[in-house]
């Protein structure tokens, strides 16, 4: 029984492109015990599960927290959860067209096309969205 399963109950393009029920594959390899089954990071430290939990809901730049409700999504599946999941939803906090629009498949932090395929989606959540909020907060860790 894999501790990946502890993993945030999320719905989104990384969810359900390859990752089995107990997060034991991404993309259609497997993820080592200490690696973020979202971003593809390793540390040594998350093969503890509160370690890893931590790094989901504060850290993993293919995660957020949802303004409205706090639960955390997968950042290219914030317009879906918005519109159809959250609890919170009023009064709203994101801009259109979070949560207007369901056709909305642009970047949630920097309104930019989100790529079709994983491993872009990985590239410009991880690496490249200047508007991610947990990049950001790492940039200044780092500072």
């Amino acid at each position: 029984h894999g501790r990946r399963g502890r993993s945030p109950a999320l719905q989104g393009p990384l969810s359900s492109s390859g990752v089995r029920e107990g997060g034991e594959e991404a993309g259609g390899f497997e993820v080592g015990p200490d690696q973020c089954q979202f971003c593809l990071r390793r540390d040594a430290a998350w093969v503890s599960e509160e370690a890893l939990d931590l790094h989901f809901w504060k850290e993993c730049p293919l995660l957020t927290s949802c303004e409205q409700c706090g639960q955390v999504v997968e950042a290219a599946g914030l317009n879906e959860h918005l519109l159809s999941e959250c609890d919170c939803s009023k009064p709203f906090r994101y801009g259109p067209p979070l949560g207007e629009d369901a056709e909305y498949v642009g970047c949630p932090f920097c309104q930019q096309p989100l790529p079709s395929d994983i491993d872009g989606l990985r590239r410009h959540l991880a690496h490249e969205c200047a508007a991610n909020p947990r990049l950001m907060e790492m940039d200044q860790q780092y500072q």
